[in-house]
């Protein structure tokens, strides 16, 4: 069997398998997505999309569902004229007079756009997500997440995951919540949800990795 086959097997099984411990499982490497609502000119939740590389080409329209409405630009990277925003990709909506904007920034791993990139032929597998917001913004943890897999012709699978089901009394701190869930993610795999309305709401998602496979000259 081909190493790409082989590994195709690997990331079907058990992709949106929630997990409560796998203990043989050693972290490899923790990383933190940012996603930060920047203006509320827009008197609506508003979603964003990160990974799933192969749909982020035609702006999400197939991981995204827009509102009425509302028209969605997504901008990578040097896709910009401000320098500062080269390691951010943003989601611009408007409805025609009002915009708002969505950043996506990454720490502890490359830029999010080269991390964006390198799922084209990289892919890694969560173990564990860690949610965090602002102790003003606890309501941003009421929103579902999805895990969405569109294969290039025309399969969607869809797997919604409850965030307020993972609140637990033995969880001391505010505004951070634990998810043992298993995702492996690759090009065609992407984790979306909303932002709630409000300037600067910020959800960082950290991310346990405890597998990597790298398509580089290493397999030459």
């Amino acid at each position: 069997m081909s190493i790409i086959s082989e590994l195709d097997n690997q990331l079907n099984q058990n992709s949106f398998e929630a997990v409560t411990g796998n203990v043989s499982a050693q972290t490899k490497a923790v990383f933190k997505i940012r996603v930060t609502r920047v203006t509320a000119a827009i008197a609506e939740d508003l979603p964003y999309a990160i990974f799933g590389r192969n749909f982020f080409a035609n702006g999400y329209g197939t991981i995204i569902d827009v509102p009425t409405g509302l028209t969605l630009t997504v901008t990578n990277g040097l896709i910009t004229t401000t320098p500062a925003l080269y390691g951010t990709v943003t989601l611009s909506y408007t409805d025609g007079v009002n915009t708002d904007l969505i950043n996506i920034t990454s720490q502890g791993a490359a830029p999010y756009p080269a991390l964006l990139e390198a799922t084209i032929s990289d892919v890694f597998k969560v173990t564990k997500f860690r949610l965090s917001t602002s102790a003003a913004t606890l309501d941003q943890l009421d929103q579902d997440l999805a895990v969405k897999r569109n294969s290039l012709f025309g399969k969607n699978i869809s797997n919604t995951i409850t965030i307020d089901s993972f609140k637990s009394p033995d969880q001391f701190q505010s505004g951070i919540v634990d998810i043992p869930l298993e995702v492996a993610f690759d090009k065609e795999t992407a984790l979306s949800g909303n932002m709630i309305q409000g300037a600067n709401v910020t959800l960082n998602i950290n991310m346990d990795v405890t597998q990597i496979r790298k398509f580089n000259a290493n397999k030459l």
